[in-house]
């Protein structure tokens, strides 16, 4: 009952000091509310200093350091959690922080508070998001790291740590870090010196450090773990009862001290057997325990004060700032940076080995928080093989193996010896060091296997499976009984344990457990395969030595040696063909032993329901791979004939025979697609070799079994098939009474059991149509990047597409949604809205006017283009005339004569002040226009001539164009440098007219349907909706019109003239991944287009009516729809919505009758050239006449090139 009471009472308070603390973090934010005018510095720094005193208790339970997780959901129980999520709730309060105390503030005091603060918070954020997102904080950063005063330049430095921690963020800033990296490694050396000559010696904390020998006395201690919590609580109450100054004496030292820290410790991610014991009260006799008890209380809570920095590391606070914080925060910077090949001659320059030695010696830092940043940034470096092999000669593997466990920086060890092994010419140096230090290495790995963090097991697993293609790494590993630790991780998992219930772990507890499995599992795989070459070594020289042949040499057990799936596969067939029929093999036998054979297919049976995992299909691989091994050895084969305990759905215990389940794996009813598992199943299948040659003496007749019949066949076998296929007929038995698909695996176990006199050829049944289209619709399903269990209705006539995964953001297929939902996800409105809202703007087309000529005139129409100022609409005739209309009102603003013969293209300046206009065949062929005067492009200079014949494509309608930068040139599919006056590159040929154009961009280029990488000159894409089709891009470069070009036919040069350019249809395309949106069809001949920039308008030149030959410009509104009120002289106008490319097609129908029209007229217009030049003058208006379509300029110089 007193335990019980006391138990309560500290939870009560417990409770008391958590309200407490909620409540004076609500205070100060309501301050801060009240007063957001005046300075926040003495807020911030109480908020600091709250946060940093709940940090540090959160560390006094030894979370696991590698455990990057929100301190609420690591411990849900944490202060820490709570108040960082009551910050994160106030969206004004964080969004202050960056915006005006970081990003806008010049007050120096504010800046170090606000970057204290945000420093304190950085568990509980995205950091990726808010480096990503807040432009200028990074450049902040770095200058206030570089230039600022301590602590504020120390602050910066820890932020940008966590910046750089993400790989997107830091290859923006690379100059910035390679500047500041030197920095900082040379205020490390400072640091160092100055902390050399401090009071904190050596010989003072190596008195202090606990040693293995002490963890294991721990260990092994008399005392048990409730008779200490029995003690503890005991003292506890005599505490309590012994007055005021006992309590004030109590509150002064840390939170958690003595009994309390280990009840932390034992209930955390370790492994119970961890529980540290440093008090050596247990070695004294209960009578002087009695008699020193009170004395000795303060003693040892002291000493535990002491060792928890050296252990856990309790320190957390930056201000005052000490120089092992400093130093932290550095580290933490470099870490990340640690493995950028371009800084590593920085890291030697410096002599980063030697800092780094010293820091991971526990006994000169004094914080083990300090030592573990110190490994980090270690394992960084340990992945250049240069530095790797010094840090090797200079003994830092002694060094590492000096670090006490159990500790904080025992788990960071972990990481170093992972990407030690990684490196394998490191390990091949670590292998070869003096006698002991390999040993010692193993030990301390198969230590962290069982009492290190869940990231130490990780790492020490991964560490032994990539050396166990060391023979010396094996070698040892066996020694120290490393085989059961590995297997104890699989088997003391909670979800393969029957009876505990799945639903009291949580998802994280859940995912670590399956992550275990899937490592342990490549582990043991890695680990069977080293054997079975070793074994196959041993089995061949016994072989050569029977024989009287040269023995085989060894290989050398400090080389690696790896092996490929069909090696592997040999070896295992060399076995079971010449190995000992009764083989001995130690470490099957271990295994069997600890019946782990069981133990693997109940993990497969389980880990078939890891729907939600992506690892599930290694994890089952590396089980049955392990298995197909093992089944070398008969006495395994047998354990697969046994039944098996698993569960099934419902999580009840079902039993079931062993090879059932990796039957039911090869038939591919789990994994369908996957066809490594079932090669894996079927491989744990061939290894009983022998069943498939008793199997047919088991065939009998229905009435009676003859025994001499299965002798003879036996015999016939041979003696050794004999041997092994006794113990295998039970695993035909229970075979025998699996339930398989003869269909999916045609084995010689799915015979039906009766004899033949002769032998039957079944042919397959021929296929049926319903087959034929099932199978077709089966293999479009099965080429979805994102295929689903239910799915949509499939069609012959459209391809099979499973829509695709949506994001938690994504915006709303509907308008009106996306609309509303502006304000929820500001300031894009969701994912992909921008895209959906252009799909559904450049899908309508509304026809809003016509523009004819004037009365008398028969021309018709050629180009169009807007003006600068959008007012106006500017349209060339075939006669050579260059008109302005008034967009709004539709009337005629002025007439200009330029050429005499037809106007095939107008160019406006971005400004409005000039005009280039191009003709067909008269003289001059292009022009630039001012108000005042003419600028004959003939007249010019020519600068540069473009002209490679044997780079030549010849493309009928080759169009030179310049890219958005103006420095390449793009003529005739080959891409040439302005500057240095050479071709780069040569596109390939596709087709025979159209030869491309530039994307606004100026990222790739688009030749016809091919799409290019301008930086790689790869093939991005194929669009075939862009066949033939002359691309237009709006003012914003994200939608493309494509008009599609009509086909040349030379032998009918009077229907070309009839027909538009670009048949009788445009369509538009999403310029940012090329997928078609609409096709308008106008029914009617289709001679230009164009745009605005404000994306409001398009005008497109087309016949009038079907037969005639003159053509109108029609406006069309972007992005509206034609009411049904209006008229009906557009009804011919139809809009397709575009999911392929099936509505791909021009409607030719009015053409029928071009032969039967007369085009006299129009080729003698075409062919008249007697007016003069200077006439076109008389009949322009004056300038003041024009509402300011073109503006005057004069003395403008044009620099033009001359494409051949």
């Amino acid at each position: 009952m007193l335990l019980r009471r006391l138990s309560i009472d500290k939870l009560l308070e417990t409770l008391l000091v958590h309200v407490d603390t909620t409540a004076d973090l609500s205070a100060m934010l309501d301050e801060w509310e009240e007063s957001r005018n005046s300075s926040h510095q003495c807020v911030f720094c109480r908020i600091s200093e709250l946060i940093e005193k709940e940090t540090g208790e959160y560390h006094k339970a030894d979370p696991d350091p590698f455990d990057d997780r929100h301190p609420g959901r690591a411990d849900p129980d944490c202060m820490l959690g709570q108040l960082l999520k009551m910050l994160f709730m106030n969206d004004d309060f964080t969004n202050a922080l960056l915006d005006t105390y970081i990003m806008t503030s010049r007050e120096h005091s504010l800046n170090t508070a606000a970057c204290r603060l945000l420093q304190n918070i950085c568990p509980g954020l995205e950091t990726a998001v808010v480096f990503q997102e807040k432009e200028g904080l990074a450049e902040r950063l770095f200058g206030w790291a570089r230039e600022a005063e301590r602590p504020l330049c120390v602050y910066a430095t820890g932020l940008l740590a966590r910046a750089m921690s993400n790989q997107e963020v830091a290859a923006n800033y690379r100059e910035e870090n390679a500047q500041l990296v030197p920095v900082m490694i040379k205020r490390l050396h400072e640091l160092q010196s100055q902390q050399a000559t401090s009071h904190f010696s050596a010989t003072h904390t190596s008195e202090n450090l606990p040693q293995d020998s002490q963890a294991e006395t721990a260990q092994t201690s008399s005392v048990t773990t409730s008779q200490q919590d029995t003690m503890e609580m005991e003292e506890e109450a005599r505490n309590e009862r012994a007055g005021e100054s006992s309590r004030t004496t109590s509150n002064t030292k840390p939170t958690g001290g003595g009994g309390g820290k280990k009840r932390a410790i034992k209930e955390n991610g370790r492994k119970a057997k961890q529980k540290l014991n440093f008090a050596n009260s247990s070695d004294r006799s209960g009578e002087d325990a009695e008699r020193t008890e009170a004395s000795e209380q303060p003693a040892s809570t002291s000493s535990w004060s002491e060792m928890s920095s050296v252990m856990i590391g309790t320190d957390f606070c930056l201000s005052p700032l000490s120089p092992a914080m400093e130093q932290r925060l550095i580290l933490q910077y470099l870490t990340p940076l640690g493995d950028y090949q371009e800084l590593l001659a920085v890291f030697m320059q410096l002599d980063t080995r030697s800092l780094l030695m010293n820091y991971i010696d526990l006994r000169q830092t004094n914080n083990v928080q300090l030592t573990f940043d110190a490994l980090l940034y270690l394992a960084s470096l340990l992945l250049h093989k240069k530095f790797a092999a010094e840090f090797i000669a200079h003994g830092g593997v002694q060094k590492l193996l000096e670090i006490p466990r159990p500790s904080m920086a025992a788990t960071g060890v972990s990481l170093c010896l992972y990407y030690l092994a990684y490196n394998q010419d490191a390990m091949e140096r670590v292998c070869t060091l003096p006698d002991g230090v390999l040993s010692d290495t193993v030990s301390y790995a198969l230590w962290l296997l069982e009492s290190s963090h869940a990231s130490g097991v990780c790492h020490a697993t991964m560490f032994f499976s990539i050396s166990f293609s060391f023979r010396a790494v094996l070698q040892l590993f066996d020694q120290q009984d490393g085989l059961r630790r590995l297997v104890n991780l699989i088997s003391t998992l909670e979800i393969l344990n029957m009876e505990s219930e799945l639903s009291r772990l949580s998802d994280d507890q859940v995912f670590s457990s399956r992550q275990t499995a899937k490592h342990t599992c490549m582990a043991l795989r890695r680990y069977f395969e080293a054997h079975l070459a070793v074994k196959t070594e041993q089995v061949k020289q016994s072989l050569h030595a029977s024989d009287g042949g040269i023995v085989i040499p060894q290989q050398p057990f400090y080389k690696a040696y790896s092996y490929t799936r069909e090696q592997i596969i040999e070896m295992m067939e060399f076995l079971i063909e010449c190995g000992p029929p009764q083989l001995h093999w130690e470490p099957v036998e271990v295994f069997y032993k600890l019946a782990c054979v069981p133990l693997m297919l109940q993990l497969i049976s389980t880990a078939c329901d890891w729907r939600t995992y992506f690892g599930r299909s290694d994890t089952v691989r590396y089980a049955l791979d392990i298995l197909s091994i093992l089944t070398v050895v008969p006495k395994v084969q047998l354990v697969l004939a046994e039944t098996v305990e698993v569960q099934d759905e419902a999580r009840s215990p079902v039993s079931t025979v062993g090879m059932s389940i990796i039957l039911g794996v090869a038939e591919g009813e789990v994994f369908v697609n996957d066809a490594e598992i079932q090669k894996s199943a079927l491989q744990v299948r061939r290894s009983f070799k022998y069943v498939n040659e008793i199997l047919p003496t088991l065939i009998t007749s229905r009435k009676r079994v003859c025994p001499e019949m299965c002798r003879l066949q036996v015999n016939k076998v041979g003696s050794r098939s004999f041997h092994t296929g006794q113990g295998s007929i039970s695993i035909i038995v229970a075979l025998a009474q699996t339930r398989l698909s003869s269909a999916a695996l045609s084995f010689p176990l799915c015979q039906t059991p009766a004899m033949k006199k002769q032998l039957e050829r079944h042919l397959p049944s021929p296929p049926t149509l319903d087959s034929i289209i099932t199978e077709y619709l089966r293999e479009q399903h099965a080429r979805c990047p994102n295929p689903v269990t239910t799915c949509p209705p499939f069609s012959l006539f459209t391809p099979h597409r499973c829509p695709e995964p949506k994001q938690r953001r994504q915006a709303s297929p509907n308008f009106t949604a996306r609309l509303g939902a502006r304000v929820l996800y500001p300031k894009y409105g969701g994912v992909d809205r921008a895209c959906l809202d252009r799909h559904l703007i450049f899908s309508r087309f509304r026809p809003m006017s016509v523009f004819h000529e004037g009365d008398g005139d028969e021309s018709g129409f050629t180009c169009c283009a807007f003006s600068a100022c959008e007012r106006f609409l500017m349209l060339g005739t075939c006669s050579g005339h260059l008109k302005f209309y008034n967009v709004l009102s539709g009337d005629e603003a002025a007439n200009y004569t330029c050429h005499t013969s037809a106007i095939t293209h107008l160019e406006p300046s971005r400004d409005g002040k000039l005009l280039l206009t191009s003709a067909s065949w008269s003289v001059p062929l292009s022009a630039l226009w001012s108000m005042d005067g003419i600028y004959d492009i003939q007249t010019g200079q020519k600068t540069l001539t473009l002209n490679d014949p044997a780079l030549a494509n010849n493309y009928k309608r080759n169009c030179a164009t310049f890219n958005p930068t103006d420095d390449l040139v793009l003529n005739d599919g080959v891409l040439w440098d302005v500057r240095a006056s050479r071709a780069i590159h040569k596109f390939d040929k596709f087709n025979m007219n159209i030869s491309g154009v530039f994307h606004p961009n100026g990222l790739e280029v688009i030749v016809n349907t091919e799409i290019w990488d301008l930086r790689t000159f790869h093939l991005l894409h194929t669009v075939p909706a862009l066949d033939q089709c002359r691309v237009v891009f709006n003012s914003n470069a994200t939608i493309m019109y494509g008009a599609m070009l009509q086909a040349d036919d030379e032998d009918d040069a009077m229907d070309q003239q009839m027909k538009g350019p670009f048949g009788s249809s445009f369509r538009t395309f999403d310029a940012t991944d090329y997928k078609p949106i609409t096709t308008v069809d106008v029914k009617r001949n289709i001679f230009d287009l164009c745009t605005d920039t404000k994306d409001c308008y398009l005008a497109v030149i087309e016949n009038q009516d079907a037969v005639g030959l003159d053509t109108v410009c029609r406006l069309y509104e972007v992005g509206r729809q034609k009411l049904a009120e209006e008229g009906d002289d557009d009804d011919q106008v139809s809009v397709y919505q575009d999911d392929d490319d099936s509505s791909d097609s021009d409607d030719d129908d009015d053409d029928d009758d071009d032969d039967d029209l007369d085009t006299d007229p129009l080729i003698e217009e075409l062919a008249n050239n007697n007016e003069a030049e200077n006439e076109e003058q008389a009949d322009s208006p004056r300038d003041e006449e024009v509402p300011d379509p073109l503006n005057p300029s004069t003395n403008q110089l044009l620099l033009f090139f001359t494409f051949l």
